[in-house]
C-alpha cells in the first residue's frame, strides 16, 4: 500500500507536468482574494490547506475598512476552515484577512459587492485519479458566475476534505464520497458520488461515477489535461 508521503511525491511530480497539485500546508489558499473582482455581499471566507490544525491553534484577524471584527471559525475536515465574521459585511467595504499558524501565514483582501450570490455553482467533472493507496485522489473542475470557492468531499454526510480550484481533493480513509462544488457564498452544486474503482463521474447529481475496465484503470469520458497527466504518471509508475 502506498503511504501518504509517497502519494504526495507522485502527485508533486505530476504537477510539474501541468497536472493539478495537492494542497500545500495550511494556510495555503484563502478566498476570496480579490483577484476575480468584488466578492458577493453574502460571501464567506474560506481558508484551505493540508493538515489544517485545530482552530485553537489558528490565528485569524479580520479587518473591515481598517476596523477589527471578531470571527467564528468552523473546521471542515482535514483541509478547510470556514471563517465567518460576527457582523454582516456591508456593500463597498474592504475586508482584509490574516490567517496564521506556527508553520505559515497568509493575508488577503477583497471588496464587497452590493448583491448576494444565490445561484449554485456547477460541478463539471469529478474524477478519481488514484485509489490504489490509503487515500482517494480526486480531480475536480467547476464553475460559478460570481466566484468558485472550491470543492467538498463528504463521507456519510460529513465534510472530510476540501480543495480550492486548481487543486486535487485528497480523502483518506474512505471508499466512497459525495463531491460538490461550492461558491464563495456557500451555495453548493448537486453531489456526484464517487467510489474507489469506479472511474469518473461527470456533471451534476449523477450519483455514482461511471467507469470502464478494472479498478483505477478507467477514464469514463474526456478529462482535463491536468487530470490525464496525473493518471498517466500513475499508470507508468503503477501499471494495472
Amino acid at each position: 500500500m502506498l503511504r501518504r508521503g509517497i502519494l504526495f511525491a507522485l502527485l508533486l511530480g505530476a504537477s510539474r507536468a501541468g497536472a493539478p497539485p495537492p494542497l500545500p500546508v495550511f494556510p495555503a489558499v484563502v478566498l476570496p482574494d480579490g483577484a476575480s473582482g468584488e466578492a458577493p455581499l453574502n460571501t464567506r471566507i474560506w481558508a484551505f490547506g493540508d493538515r489544517a490544525p485545530p482552530t485553537s491553534q489558528v490565528g485569524v484577524a479580520v479587518r473591515v475598512d481598517g476596523a477589527a471584527v471578531p470571527a467564528t471559525l468552523l473546521p471542515l475536515g482535514c483541509c478547510l476552515i470556514d471563517i465567518a465574521p460576527d457582523t454582516a459585511l456591508a456593500a463597498g467595504t474592504t475586508v482584509a484577512v490574516l490567517v496564521s499558524t506556527g508553520a505559515a501565514e497568509l493575508e488577503i483582501s477583497f471588496v464587497v459587492d452590493d448583491s448576494d450570490d444565490l445561484v449554485p455553482p456547477t460541478l463539471e467533472t469529478a474524477t478519481i485519479i488514484d485509489d490504489s493507496g490509503d487515500a482517494l485522489v480526486i480531480g475536480v473542475v467547476g464553475s460559478d458566475d460570481r466566484g468558485l470557492a472550491g470543492f467538498f468531499a463528504r463521507d456519510n454526510g460529513v465534510v472530510v476534505s476540501g480543495a480550492p480550484p486548481d487543486h486535487v481533493v485528497i480523502v483518506g480513509g474512505a471508499t466512497c464520497v459525495d463531491v460538490t462544488a461550492v461558491d464563495l457564498a456557500g451555495n453548493e452544486s448537486p453531489a456526484t458520488r464517487l467510489c474507489a474503482g469506479e472511474g469518473e463521474g461527470e456533471g451534476e447529481g449523477e450519483g455514482e461515477g461511471e467507469g470502464e475496465g478494472e479498478r483505477g484503470c478507467a477514464s469514463g469520458g474526456a478529462a482535463p489535461v491536468g487530470v490525464l497527466a496525473i493518471a498517466l504518471v500513475r499508470r507508468r509508475r503503477m501499471p494495472c
